[in-house]
């Protein structure tokens, strides 16, 4: 029987310390785009947005996966995989290859903006790690007119909205509550990878219960 995969990543900024010259580089260029964007900003909080929405310059802290079958009327599973660094993000990459490599079957794939960002973070840190990509070609299909396969929502639907305003507009129970994006960094400088964890997962369940509704009542030309 086939499953509907949910999942989505959490990404933190690298030590800026570590950097090498071309990464200074493009850090100041993202930093000095966002202070001019948003004037009012701090230095240190657009350091944090730059190095966390660039692969080069961040990595990747949570990755969180809810797993549900079509047949059954059970909660979905929820598996998380957690990193407080650049070095055990290796380890977090293999342990989520080898659990998606599990499913080979009809399954889809969902994401909420993941054909633009989550794939590309997690295609450039194995890469960074020298660590085999996941193999599965529906979940790995960045094709933005492609959704049989793996249905990116952001993509399903056209209008500039973010989870949280999807939630919203579907009576969905927003999981930008006791975090959101911008706490990740610190939670995870503080140690708190379970409240990164619970967060992350609170957006796979989200996605995948927007998922279900476009699927009950869109056209099957969407999905």
């Amino acid at each position: 029987m086939s499953k509907i995969i949910a999942w989505d990543i959490e990404t933190c900024p690298l030590d800026t310390n570590t950097f090498t010259s071309r990464q200074d580089r493009r850090h100041s260029l993202l930093v000095n785009a966002e202070l001019d964007k948003n004037p009012s900003t701090s230095y240190e909080d657009a350091s944090r947005k730059a190095c966390s929405l660039h692969p080069m310059l961040g990595f990747i802290c949570c990755i969180s996966v809810a797993v549900e079958d079509e047949a059954s009327l059970m909660r979905a599973e929820v598996h998380s995989f957690v990193a407080d660094n650049p070095e055990t993000e290796r380890q977090l990459l293999i342990d989520f290859r080898d659990f998606v490599g599990e499913f080979r079957g009809m399954d889809t794939w969902v994401t909420f903006n993941g054909k633009r960002f989550d794939l590309d973070w997690l295609l450039h840190r194995c890469l960074h790690h020298g660590v085999q990509a996941p193999g599965n070609v529906r979940m790995m299909n960045r094709n933005p007119y492609q959704n049989q396969y793996h249905a990116d929502l952001a993509c399903v639907l056209k209008s500039p909205a973010g989870l949280a305003d999807l939630c919203d507009h579907l009576g969905i129970e927003s999981p930008k509550q006791a975090m959101d994006g911008s706490g990740v960094a610190q939670a995870v400088a503080e140690g708190r990878l379970d409240d990164v964890a619970k967060y992350c997962e609170a957006d796979v369940l989200a996605t995948l219960e927007c998922y279900l509704i476009l699927k009950r009542y869109a056209s099957a030309a969407f999905l």
